[in-house]
C-alpha cells in the first residue's frame, strides 16, 4: 500500500510548481501522505476491506462524501440490543476518538488515492458508535464536468 502510495504521489513532487494552486496543493498531499505515514507506523493500517466510500454531488456542485466502516452482523450477540445504552454510556472517549482517527485516515488515504477533493475537506458529521459507524465531510473545492462524470451518487440518505 505505501508502495502505491508512493508512486502515486512521487510524479506530483516532481513536478515544478507554477501557480500558488499548485503549491497548496503539493503542500496538502505531502501533509497527507506524511500524516498517513506516521500513522501507519505507529497505529496498524487501515482495513480497507471494511470500509465504503461514497460520494454525492449537490447540483450546486457541492461534493460530500462519506466513509462508514461495516460491521459483520455476525458478531453481534442477541443480548448486544438489550444493553446497547449502558455498554454506550460506558464507552470511554479514547476509544471514541480511536473510532474518529481511524475513520478520518480511511477518507484521507481514499481522497488521495482518488482526488475527490483537491484542495481539503472539513467535517461535517460523524457517528461513532456501532453498528454503522462513519464521518460525512465536503470538499473544499467545487465539482466540475469530469468530477460529476467520474463520482456517481452514491449515497442514498443524506
Amino acid at each position: 500500500m505505501i508502495k502505491a502510495l508512493l508512486a502515486k504521489t512521487l510524479p506530483i513532487k516532481t513536478t515544478a510548481i507554477k501557480t500558488t494552486g499548485q503549491s497548496r496543493m503539493l503542500s496538502l498531499l505531502t501533509i497527507m501522505f506524511i500524516s498517513l505515514l506516521t500513522n501507519a507506523c505507529v497505529n496498524k493500517s487501515p482495513n480497507r476491506e471494511l470500509a465504503k466510500f461514497d460520494t454525492r454531488i449537490t447540483e450546486s456542485g457541492l461534493k460530500h462524501f462519506q466513509v462508514t466502516i461495516k460491521h459483520n452482523r455476525k458478531e453481534q450477540s442477541p443480548e448486544d440490543s438489550l444493553g446497547k445504552r449502558s455498554r454506550r454510556n460506558k464507552k470511554d472517549k479514547r476509544t471514541l476518538e480511536q473510532t474518529r482517527k481511524h475513520l478520518i485516515q480511511l477518507a484521507d488515504v481514499h481522497i488521495l488515492e482518488n482526488h475527490y477533493c483537491r484542495n481539503g475537506y472539513w467535517l461535517l458529521d460523524e457517528q461513532l458508535y456501532p453498528p454503522k459507524q462513519h464521518i460525512r465531510g465536503e470538499c473544499n473545492d467545487a465539482a466540475n464536468k469530469q468530477d460529476k462524470q467520474d463520482y456517481p451518487d452514491t449515497i442514498h440518505h443524506w
